[in-house]
């Protein structure tokens, strides 16, 4: 009678664990999508883990423009000006299922942004040349706070809010040439910054397809 309920108990065992294993065990998730921010920045995201753990990389273009002027007028100014910038960033996130097809989203991104403008005028009324250009590069901690809700089987769509805690050094450089002489004058300003809080690029909304599903 003993040996029955051994044996019985061992088959049972052989059955129940590998299911109980098996569902336990999260589905392998990758994705790669389209992030917007504020309407004038975007960026590439992709993500891979599982269905409640995932490694998330991001490469982000900031505010991406060029202007230049060089109308014929008598009082008009010649203009070159411009500005970019990028950004990366890694960190993870965990899915915690609300209801059907939707998750809250809660992580950590380390990342950096670097930014490059200049504006350049010459044959002003008082310059020959003047010259103005600005760098700077920030490292960040993000905090993600998000939902993500499943399209179907191969999309998702995300909103994301993510507070921040940085630090920012920089250059500000002027240049300016006088008409009556050939020589530049050149200054230099250092820019040292700590921020926290939400800024424009905090918030945004990311059109994710997943791969292989």
């Amino acid at each position: 009678m003993k040996k029955s309920i051994l044996l019985c108990t061992i088959l049972l065992c052989a059955i129940v664990i590998p299911v109980v294993a098996q569902e336990e065990k999260p589905e392998k998730v990758k994705e790669i999508g389209l992030s917007f921010y504020n309407l004038n920045s975007f960026g590439v995201r992709y993500k891979t883990g599982t269905s409640k753990m995932l490694l998330r990389m991001n490469l982000v273009a900031l505010d991406l423009g060029y202007l230049k002027s060089n109308t014929e007028t008598f009082d008009s100014v010649p203009v070159k000006l411009g500005h970019f910038g990028v950004g990366f960033n890694l960190g993870f996130e965990k899915r915690i299922p609300v209801v059907k097809n939707l998750d809250f989203l809660i992580g950590l991104d380390l990342g950096a942004n670097y930014g490059y403008s200049w504006n350049k005028q010459t044959d002003t009324p008082s310059y020959y040349l003047y010259k103005v250009t600005t760098w700077s590069i920030t490292p960040m901690l993000d905090l993600v706070l998000g939902l993500n809700y499943h399209i179907g089987k191969k999309f998702c769509l995300s909103a994301e809010f993510d507070p921040y805690l940085s630090f920012t050094y920089g250059h500000f450089t002027t240049v300016k040439q006088y008409q009556e002489s050939s020589d530049e004058n050149k200054t230099t300003y250092i820019h040292r910054e700590v921020g926290f809080g939400a800024s424009n690029t905090s918030a945004s909304i990311t059109l994710s397809y997943v791969i292989g599903k």
